[in-house]
């Protein structure tokens, strides 16, 4: 289990959980230039994950723009999670590329996804569960 930071546009880091187990998501191109479109679905495979987005790979090449919408929906611990982002960066890596979505909309709370990605953390890593429960206590 690796765990990163990234900095927000406000100078504070989140972190950003990389997935230990192969986790699938549907995407789809959902507006562009602010009208909806209606766009086939395919499977990507999400590398990692924050409260604020994530990136994943795939073998479609999108563009770095923020004249589109993309939808993805995936399962974190049982809980089903659909979120529209923009495309902020693409890297080549072998035969697939590597993006970072920032989330624009979330199905459910920013606060829901962080109980699920601590949930996700604590699954991967269950001999730090106890380190986490002393900072739950402590920031209540």
């Amino acid at each position: 289990m690796t765990v990163y930071k990234r900095k927000t546009d406000f100078g504070r880091e989140n972190v950003r959980l990389r997935l230990t187990d192969t986790k699938l998501a549907d995407l789809t191109i959902r507006e562009v230039k602010g009208q909806p479109v209606t766009a086939k679905c395919c499977k990507v495979l999400i590398h990692k994950i924050a409260p604020d987005g994530l990136s994943f790979l795939t073998y479609l090449r999108f563009p770095v723009s923020r004249d589109y919408k993309l939808q993805i929906c995936l399962s974190l611990s049982g809980q089903p999670i659909q979120a529209g982002g923009q495309v902020i960066s693409r890297k080549k890596q072998e035969n697939l590329y590597l993006y970072d979505l920032l989330f624009v909309d979330l199905s459910s709370s920013k606060l829901a996804l962080v109980r699920l990605l601590n949930e996700t953390l604590i699954r991967q890593s269950p001999r730090q569960a106890r380190i986490h429960q002393m900072y739950r206590r402590m920031s209540r």
